[in-house]
């Protein structure tokens, strides 16, 4: 059993695709997670919060046929968010059902990030995600983004990269 830190993207598929109609290499990964979690409490920041809701948002609104939901999001914030109220509260119980363990952003995350960003030239929102993982001592960053890969302190569980 590890200490896995989810980045938006791994948290993303799990609440879409679940158990059914599952991508084949997402089902592997999915599984790979589960083992190495274990019986502990997965990771997350209020960073992947923000990430999953803006993404999920998006992503129903282009659903109901928005052609810029982007846009749409961004100049009608308000209006965007009333809409997909019955949604977010699903979203909000299937959060609520995995147990996840907030990890609070402080001057050692920050200080982290910022040191990331200087000698591993990650972008802001990556380097918060590791800032956080490293600062709580995860063994795992479980994310398809390979920008994790060349970090020293933690190591990157993705796709492709199941041990």
């Amino acid at each position: 059993m590890s200490v896995c830190y989810l980045d938006s993207n791994f948290l993303l598929s799990h609440l879409r695709q679940g158990e059914r109609n599952s991508d084949p290499r997402f089902v592997l990964w999915r599984t790979a997670v589960i083992q190495e979690i274990g019986s502990d409490r997965a990771v997350v920041s209020a960073l992947v919060f923000d990430e999953v809701v803006y993404r999920s948002v998006v992503s129903w609104l282009k659903e109901l046929g928005d052609r810029d939901p982007v846009t749409t999001y961004r100049r009608e914030t308000r209006d965007a968010m009333q809409r997909m109220r019955s949604r977010l509260r699903t979203l909000w119980k299937a959060i609520d059902a995995l147990d996840l363990e907030m990890k609070g952003t402080d001057q050692l995350v920050v200080d982290r990030a910022r040191h990331l960003m200087e000698t591993e030239h990650l972008g802001a929102r990556d380097a918060c995600h590791a800032a956080h993982a490293i600062e709580r001592g995860c063994d795992w960053i479980v994310s398809a983004d390979p920008d994790f890969d060349e970090l020293r302190d933690i190591q990157r569980l993705g796709p492709g990269r199941i041990h």
